[in-house]
């Protein structure tokens, strides 16, 4: 999965040509989420490789990589009424990063 960050002023294209592009860097699903200010795109695609394509990917939505900001997925966590904290280890330090995000979400809570 890859996030796609653009200032407003600037208009990501999903028009055919650039969907051909994207399908074939292996994205199958696209969505555009916007404010006033921000529009973001997510791409996500089991044969797509963000780390490998970002550059690609990024120049087809908008054209060049001046002004976009671009977050690549850390984790995709299944979240359930019986979650319970994540297991030591199991992700690495980006499992430290999540268990610290669990942390301040506890504490916002009382």
């Amino acid at each position: 999965m890859l996030l796609v960050l653009v200032d407003r002023s600037i208009e990501p294209s999903l028009g055919p040509d650039v969907v051909a592009a994207l399908a074939g860097l292996g994205v199958s699903s696209a969505a555009i989420l916007a404010d006033d200010r921000t529009v973001a795109v997510v791409l996500e695609g089991w044969a797509f490789d963000p780390v490998r394509s970002e550059e690609a990917a990024v120049t087809a939505l908008v054209g060049s990589l001046r002004g976009v900001r671009t977050l690549q997925q850390i984790a995709h966590v299944g979240v359930t009424q019986d979650a319970g904290r994540i297991p030591s280890g199991s992700l690495g330090d980006r499992g430290a990063v999540l268990r610290g995000v669990q942390e301040q979400a506890r504490k916002s809570e009382r």
